[in-house]
């Protein structure tokens, strides 16, 4: 060989021997069960020095896990038969230590020296697969997490590239969750709510907050579903947003319910004072918000089903009907105080007896009925031409109707009572004044009467009784007779003063003794002197003051006995 051949040879084994040294892999060369070369990492992995390897009675198969040696074995018989095997394959190797290790092997054969050698390339890949266990249990997890979500659910990466959906979304969107995965919202929603939803994940990754959005959601079956959806950003350990996760409930419902209560109020807020304007009003809006064929509100009246309310009545409906045969009245008449809803009602017994159902090619019939006092009086109904089942919403909505047009039915039976009884007032009221008219007149004449008794009495007294008593005091009359006679001047006097008057009307509880003592006490008498007079004890006169200021309701207050009777004469 020329001098520059070897030369360039030796730069070539050089050069490839410094290659083979810098390897992040262990690669050796095996032959007749010999190591003739391992490089520096497979020392390092293997924890072995070539002169180890080849030491004598020193067997390669001790660099392989005993889990892994059928499979070693069974390779080398089909190299020594020449037949082909896979140069690329996985085995788990074992370190000097013990320590097992997951390689991923690639291997040629090669003449060396007049004999056939092994090359081999040994790749740890025992962290890798470590790694890619904890990634797919990762995932696994990820993917339980999101099918147990009830919800449409997701994960998004920073480019906005689904990561993960659950089996909700995936029926949204008309896609298998798993063909999912990196896929972008405009291959799966309409362009328009594609940039929106787009738009929403960029806001959300720049400001770094939660955020909750009421938005549209189209379904594959292009049915249009409201949606709040609470968009989270996703941050790794360097605290780096790396994407967005998502979850969107369906408030549909929800959504729906709010408006119909708010139609309802507003129309509560429009009600007029007759208050059959506002079951008329109530009726039209049961009717639009169940989307209904027609709607009724039908009153029992006089033995009639009669319709008081009606929205969208067909041409030739009769407003009012003997009850018997129509659903309305069975409804009426049942016990139950829960929604009466019937299905195909071309197939029951309402197609021979309520003239409605044929005539009209009614189908669902939907009503609540309604009370009036704790009776009920009438029913609240949708009925369609159509084959429908009512939502809970639906439900509550009839609900709360029926519960207002009973209301409007009390204050519509009230104001009937009241204008009956207005009638009845405005006859007794006339009845009335006829008698207050007699009754003045008979109150005139006594009270002209009561006037000329006071001055017969007045008169009396003074021409017929006080001369005499004058007399009398000036007849020689002991200290007894004196005080007596005093006494009787003073209690006719008393008889024409306002005192025994006003004592005896404002107070006509007390006895006659007790007016004696009253009497006495507004003169200054004391209780001796009341006692000796009216020839009682003094126990009895304190018992009758005491009753006394108990009628007055003086008692338990300071205020003077006589200074009050004074008073009030």
């Amino acid at each position: 060989m020329e001098k520059s051949n070897i030369t360039s040879l030796t730069h070539d084994e050089n050069l490839y021997s410094l290659l083979v040294e810098q390897s992040q892999d262990a690669i050796y060369l095996l032959c007749r069960g010999k190591f003739r070369y391992i490089n520096h990492k497979f020392s390092e992995i293997f924890q072995i020095t070539l002169e180890e390897a080849n030491a004598p009675g020193f067997d390669f198969f001790r660099l392989i896990a005993p889990e892994s040696h059928s499979f070693i074995r069974e390779r080398l018989d089909k190299v020594a038969r020449g037949e082909r095997v896979e140069p690329r394959y996985k085995f788990t190797a074992l370190t000097k230590d013990g320590r097992r290790i997951l390689v991923d092997a690639s291997v040629s054969y090669i003449p060396y020296k007049g004999d056939v050698a092994v090359h081999g390339v040994l790749r740890d890949i025992t962290e890798r697969r470590r790694l890619d266990g904890k990634l797919q249990e990762t995932k696994r997890q990820q993917k339980a997490i999101l099918d147990n979500i009830p919800d449409i659910a997701w994960l998004k990466d920073r480019e906005s590239r689904y990561i993960a959906v659950n089996e909700p979304f995936g029926k949204a969107c008309g896609v298998k969750p798993e063909y999912i995965t990196g896929m972008t919202d405009l291959e799966l929603w309409p362009i328009d709510l594609a940039k929106k939803y787009k738009d929403d994940d960029k806001s959300v990754m720049q400001c770094g907050k939660r955020r909750r959005i009421a938005e549209l959601l189209v379904r594959k079956d292009g049915k249009e579903l409201w949606v709040e959806t609470v968009k989270t950003p996703i941050y790794d350990e360097r605290g780096d947003i790396i994407g967005i996760a998502g979850i969107a409930r369906d408030i549909t419902e929800q959504k729906t319910a709010h408006e119909r209560l708010a139609r309802i109020n507003d129309c509560f807020l429009r009600f007029v004072a007759d208050p059959l304007d506002n079951i008329r009003r109530l009726t039209s809006l049961f009717g639009e918000i169940m989307d209904a064929t027609c709607a009724l509100y039908n009153r029992l009246e006089k033995g009639a089903l009669c319709s008081i309310g009606q929205w969208n009545t067909p041409p030739g409906f009769n407003p009012v009907d003997g009850p018997d045969g129509h659903i309305c009245y069975d409804l009426i008449r049942s016990k139950s105080d829960s929604p009466f809803i019937v299905r195909n009602l071309h197939q029951t017994s309402y197609v021979q007896t309520d003239p409605n159902v044929a005539k009209y090619e009614l189908r669902t019939y939907v009503g609540q009925k309604v009370k009036c006092g704790g009776v009920p009086v009438g029913s609240i109904c949708a009925v369609y031409q159509r084959d429908i089942s009512p939502s809970e919403n639906d439900i509550k909505v009839m609900g709360i109707i029926a519960s207002a047009i009973s209301i409007e039915e009390e204050k519509h039976r009230g104001e009937e009572v009241l204008k009956q009884r207005e009638k009845e007032l405005l006859i007794k009221s006339c009845n009335l004044e006829e008698v207050n008219t007699a009754l003045k007149v008979l109150l005139k004449h006594r009270d002209k009467e009561m006037e000329e008794f006071k001055k017969r009495v007045l008169s009396n007294v003074k021409k017929l009784i006080n001369p005499y008593v004058k007399k009398l005091k000036k007849s020689g009359l002991n200290t007894d007779q004196i005080m007596y006679t005093d006494i009787l001047e003073n209690n006719l006097d008393e008889i024409i003063s306002p005192f025994l008057h006003n004592l005896s009307a404002k107070y006509m509880n007390f006895t006659p003794q007790e007016i004696q003592v009253a009497n006495l006490v507004k003169e200054g008498k004391t209780t001796k002197d009341i006692a000796q007079i009216l020839n009682v004890t003094r126990r009895t006169v304190a018992f009758h003051r005491e009753n006394i200021r108990n009628k007055l309701k003086l008692n338990n207050k300071k205020t003077n006995l006589r200074s009050y009777l004074l008073a009030i004469s």
